[in-house]
């Protein structure tokens, strides 16, 4: 199963072991929906079975089973809470995941330029990291004046402009 993360542990909340999560993706709805859940922290991974979410996108109170205390919530402060695709927020109309845009060529007017390694937020807006071919990375911003059609399950994105990869 392919894991997303949605959401990220900011630390423990009251006396029985409650994790303040905040969703990743700003939606909260999704959430309530849990049974299981895993928590991440680079290459280790638990598995947890949801017993409650309350609150919303920014401050979901979410209780786990096996965590009972706050010393123990505390272990998890900074680790992702991942779930799989079927259990990750709805996409509105032209959203993708982050993980469907990772590894989709890069192209302009069907030249192929490059490869996305990855996508980080900027508070402008997402911004792709490119490998164009030769090795060398360059950062394009995920705005339209830059960003045409997006196709990740044709693994394609398609630039306006060629020049903001040179």
């Amino acid at each position: 199963m392919e894991l997303f993360s949605i959401g990220v542990v900011r630390r423990a909340h009251g006396i029985h072991g409650e994790l303040k999560v905040e969703s990743l993706s700003g939606e909260s709805d999704h959430f309530k929906r849990l049974n299981d859940v895993q928590l991440c922290n680079g290459s280790v991974t638990e598995t947890f079975t949801v017993e409650s979410v309350r609150g919303a996108a920014r401050a979901l109170i979410v209780k786990l089973a096996g965590i009972d205390n706050p010393e123990r919530a505390n272990r998890y402060r900074g680790w992702e809470l991942k779930t799989g695709r079927e259990h990750a927020a709805q996409l509105a109309e032209g959203e993708h995941y982050v993980a469907d845009l990772c590894g989709c060529g890069v192209f302009h007017k069907g030249i192929r330029l490059g490869t996305v390694r990855s996508v980080w937020e900027n508070s402008q807006a997402d911004v792709l990291e490119v490998e164009i071919e030769g090795g060398e990375v360059r950062h394009v911003p995920l705005l339209d004046v830059y960003v045409g059609e997006i196709v990740p399950a044709a693994g394609r994105i398609e630039l306006r402009v060629d020049w903001i990869v040179e």
